[in-house]
Formats: C-alpha cells, sequence, structure tokens
C-alpha cells in the first residue's frame, strides 16, 4: 500500500476542512449538498473528512457550486499553508544530497 507523502496529507486535510467550511457557511446539511451536486452523502462525508482525496474535476464542480476557486479549496490561496508545504518538500530535497 503506498503512503502518502507529508504534504499531500496536508493538502488532503486542508482540502476536507475547507469543503466542510464552505458547506456550513452556505447553511446547508450533506444530504441538500448531495441533492444539489449529484454525489451520495457517504462520498461528500469522505471528501470533507481529514483524508479527504477528491478528484480533481469533483473539485472543479465544487469550486463552481460554491463560487470559489480550486485554489482556495486546496488551501493554495493560503500563504502560511503553502510555506510549510514548501518547508516540507525542500527539507526532503535537502535530506537527498
Amino acid at each position: 500500500m503506498k503512503t502518502d507523502l507529508p504534504e499531500t496529507l496536508l493538502i488532503k486535510a486542508k482540502c476536507g476542512e475547507r469543503l466542510r467550511e464552505l458547506r456550513e457557511k452556505k447553511g446547508i446539511t450533506l444530504q441538500e449538498l448531495s441533492d444539489n451536486i449529484g454525489v451520495s452523502v457517504k462520498m461528500l462525508e469522505k471528501w470533507e473528512s481529514p483524508n479527504s482525496d477528491v478528484r480533481s474535476n469533483n473539485i472543479i464542480k465544487l469550486a463552481a457550486y460554491y463560487g470559489v476557486t480550486t485554489d482556495y479549496i486546496l488551501g493554495s490561496d493560503d500563504e502560511e499553508f503553502m510555506a510549510r508545504i514548501n518547508e516540507i518538500m525542500n527539507s526532503r530535497e535537502s535530506n537527498k544530497s
């Protein structure tokens, strides 16, 4: 079984957190979101978890639904978050040398 890299785990967690925040801000339930975008409640629960694994086509669909960018959902609009990701990746590169 493949193990996710630390930065991948952080991105998945950020994505799940953002999706839950967007839904709650809109004031809708998982069932209402399911009805609106045609995805099962079980799948939405997985997407909103810290181990979120949403395919790119669904991130695009959700961004359009919520009126945000895909960058927002993935957390790449957050400079502090991106600095952490870069730090992890640079540290790994330094350890290879």
